[in-house]
């Protein structure tokens, strides 16, 4: 196992949200509330996964010796473009006027393969380097300290907001009693929530 493998899978999180997203666009009309929450759901994953990144990178470069700087800051403004890239499209989605579906397309397929285009580059450079980097010290001490939240993160936020996204992947109602659908995979997932 590969110390860089839990960024591996959000990736394919994101992935299999961006295949999902191309799917239902051409019926943008028809399913604008499905539309609606599977960007947020995306953006919440998004937001989660590069902010984990961002903290990775950030201590493996200070481990380094070298002050976090002008390619962090690069990354971070990349990060930051494209959740607000996804805002807007949400924005688009939700709007009670109609959007011309050709705008809509056009920023939604824009975003969809500049993420795609982001995550593939970062997992042949940026994680390739952090792996062989974490060969060196080991690869178990390198995706524990991946996996390891600063003192002040709320795991409780964080599970809720799981919770809430594999609800939202699986259509059902968060806010409902939980079902047994429901019920079996949060308990399926609520170890490697709480890890």
């Amino acid at each position: 196992m590969k110390a860089t493998d839990p960024l591996r899978a959000d990736h394919d999180v994101l992935r299999a949200k961006l295949w999902s997203l191309e799917l239902y666009l051409p019926s943008s009309h028809e399913c604008a509330g499905t539309l609606s929450r599977l960007t947020e759901s995306l953006a919440s994953c998004l937001r989660s996964h590069t902010e984990r990144e961002e903290r990775l990178l950030a201590r493996f470069t200070l481990r380094r010796g070298e002050p976090p700087g002008e390619s962090l800051q690069h990354l971070h403004d990349e990060h930051e473009n494209q959740r607000t890239r996804l805002a807007i499209l949400h924005d688009l989605l939700t709007r009670g006027e109609a959007v011309p579906e050709d705008q809509l397309a056009t920023h939604a397929s824009s975003l969809i393969q500049d993420l795609r285009e982001h995550m593939a580059q970062e997992e042949a450079a940026v994680f390739r380097a952090l792996d062989e980097q974490a060969l060196t010290r080991g690869a178990a001490s390198a995706r524990a300290e991946l996996m390891t939240e600063p003192p002040s993160h709320d795991y409780r936020a964080a599970i809720d907001q799981r919770i809430h996204a594999i609800c939202l992947d699986r259509h059902l109602d968060p806010s409902a009693q939980a079902s047994t659908e429901a019920g079996c995979r949060i308990e399926r997932f609520l170890p490697e929530l709480i890890q």
